[in-house]
């Protein structure tokens, strides 16, 4: 059964609405000491009797509605996908990868070199208001800076519950990872050790980015079907 929802319910209290439409069901003994508990159910019954049957025409309103609302979500996560595709496929990183959190928010990021194994690190932070909280800072081996899902999409913006994915500008993003690869070089600057490391990961990331085309390019193919 189809029934039209009634907005005027919203200004009824909770205790009133408890009353209208919750009905005592039945008990059980429950927890270590048997305790007798009572339990509660949806009145059916009443949330029949207060809110009318739809007519046909309004059924079909009501489902075409519905239809264009999936269809606007559909859209909208078919563009996110492809634009994020899109992102990895031009920048040989994740957008939800350290690399690319670096590159967009520099002031929240450093690089160090870990005390025990001599490797270079991308140590960032969240923004406020961001999960997981109770973090000051966090660290990533720069080996995995470029893979690892370790951070908020550099396509959400905001914080908390006015996050948001956005449509980004490629060709700021270009200027940002470009001047990010310049702090990246200063800091690896007499740092010969490094230096190899650097020459060794961009060797992969380069292999990496051919193998990955493929994959992703089809992916991109497959969203335009």
């Amino acid at each position: 059964m189809d029934l039209l929802y009634d907005p005027a319910v919203e200004s009824e209290t909770k205790a009133a609405l408890f009353d209208r439409f919750i009905a005592y069901s039945s008990w059980h003994h429950t927890g270590a000491y048997a305790r007798e508990t009572e339990f509660f159910a949806l009145d059916e019954a009443a949330v029949v009797g207060a809110f009318r049957e739809l007519g046909p025409e309004e059924a079909a309103e009501r489902d075409r509605i519905r239809a264009q609302a999936a269809a606007r979500v559909w859209e909208a996560e078919r563009h996110r996908r492809e634009a994020e595709c899109l992102f990895e496929y031009r920048f040989s990183c994740s957008p939800y990868s350290a690399m690319a959190y670096e590159a967009f928010h520099p002031e929240l990021c450093e690089r160090r070199v870990s005390k025990r194994r001599k490797q270079e690190l991308v140590v960032y932070r969240l923004p406020d208001g961001s999960e997981p909280s109770g973090y000051a800072e966090m660290s990533v081996p720069a080996d995995y800076a470029d893979s690892s899902h370790v951070v908020p999409s550099v396509f959400i913006s905001g914080t908390g519950g006015d996050r948001a994915w956005r449509d980004i500008d490629f060709d700021e993003a270009e200027r940002k990872f470009a001047a990010a690869a310049r702090r990246a070089a200063a800091f690896r600057e007499g740092r010969p050790k490094l230096m190899q490391d650097e020459a060794r990961r961009a060797a992969i990331r380069e292999t990496r980015h051919r193998v990955c085309t493929a994959p992703i390019l089809k992916s991109i193919k497959e969203i335009h079907r």
